[in-house]
């Protein structure tokens, strides 16, 4: 480890899953050439003489509350998405939390519509939130994605609970499967009820064409040919970078922020949100033009990687996390 005087110590928390593990590790590798950086489960005690914190976990609110840091000690806290036992986003707001609780918390929001959320409708100080990228590591084998022998799969993202964007990609997938009936979908999420949407997947006729896989990992993109990305909330753009780095094509829904990951047209598409026919038309497009399918993902890969450098975004992270405490060295010097 450098011994620059700068430590971090990264406490996970149970509820952060491992693909979002994955998206914080090649910053987390990045930072320790930088820096002192301790890792450590939310379990154990956090080494004497740290510096500052960084809390890793779905619900920050809650990790917040447990974390018994010292007084004064600076603590930053991401913000991957909604807390387990919240319903909408407005439950996250700032407003409820109790201002001495979390005086010495920043939050890092990896999307830009959460970073919008909190700084202009909640009216966070700069020096309260601030808007920090993930990035996923790309492979180090040269890009090689070919033309596959079976069918091309189609996967995305949907949470098997109430609150889904299930329907919209099973009416994607009935569009798809009438044009082409070979095509076949995976729809990758967790929760319990995963068997009451199989039931539906079977309902719709749709049991040849479409498996529902109960996963947290990154590494089932990597299976994937296309990525439709269409989320209820856009927390991290993480599918998308690790479909990137997968060689996936990626058809996305207009999210605020989409234009810093998708070129539309050039390494992928944007279409309209909760527009079936749209999605649904390119998705056969790309079905049926291989090389089309290809180029576009290897020059998504491309382009993304080197707009997302871990190295450089690792920099952000130090400057935010202790920039501080470097401007307080130079004044005193």
């Amino acid at each position: 480890m450098p011994s620059t005087g700068k430590e971090l110590t990264c406490v996970y928390f149970p509820d952060l899953k491992p693909w979002e593990r994955d998206g914080v590790r090649p910053i987390i590798n990045a930072l320790k050439q930088i820096c002192t950086v301790h890792e450590i489960e939310s379990n154990h005690p956090i080494p004497d003489g740290t510096g500052a914190i960084w809390v890793l976990a779905k619900n920050w609110k809650k990790a917040v509350r447990k974390l018994r840091n010292k007084p004064g000690q600076s603590v930053y806290a991401s913000v991957f998405g909604l807390s387990p036992d919240s319903r909408n986003l407005f439950t996250l707001l700032w407003r409820n939390l109790r201002p001495a609780e979390f005086s010495n918390v920043k939050l890092f929001a990896h999307s830009p519509i959460n970073f919008r959320f909190f700084s202009e409708l909640e009216g966070l100080r700069k020096d309260q939130i601030v808007y920090l990228p993930l990035c996923g590591a790309p492979p180090t084998a040269a890009f090689t994605k070919h033309v596959a022998k079976g069918p091309i799969v189609i996967g995305a993202f949907g949470a098997f609970e109430q609150e889904t964007n299930f329907n919209f990609i099973l009416n994607i997938a009935h569009y798809v499967v009438r044009q082409r009936p070979t095509a076949k979908f995976q729809i990758l999420g967790t929760g319990a009820l995963q068997p009451h949407l199989a039931r539906i997947v079977t309902d719709l006729g749709l049991k040849d064409n479409v498996t529902l896989v109960q996963t947290v990992r990154s590494e089932e993109i990597s299976a994937l040919d296309i990525l439709l990305y269409a989320p209820l909330r856009n927390d991290h753009f993480l599918p998308l970078i690790f479909g990137a780095a997968a060689g996936v094509t990626a058809v996305s829904t207009e999210l605020p922020g989409i234009d810093t990951i998708i070129q539309d047209g050039k390494t992928g598409f944007v279409v309209p949100v909760n527009e079936t026919k749209p999605m649904g038309e390119l998705v056969v497009r790309l079905l049926d033009n291989p090389s089309l399918r290809i180029a576009m993902a290897a020059e998504f890969r491309h382009q993304l990687f080197k707009k997302l450098d871990g190295n450089r975004i690792a920099q952000e992270y130090e400057r935010e996390i202790f920039g501080h405490q470097t401007a307080s060295a130079s004044q005193a010097a």
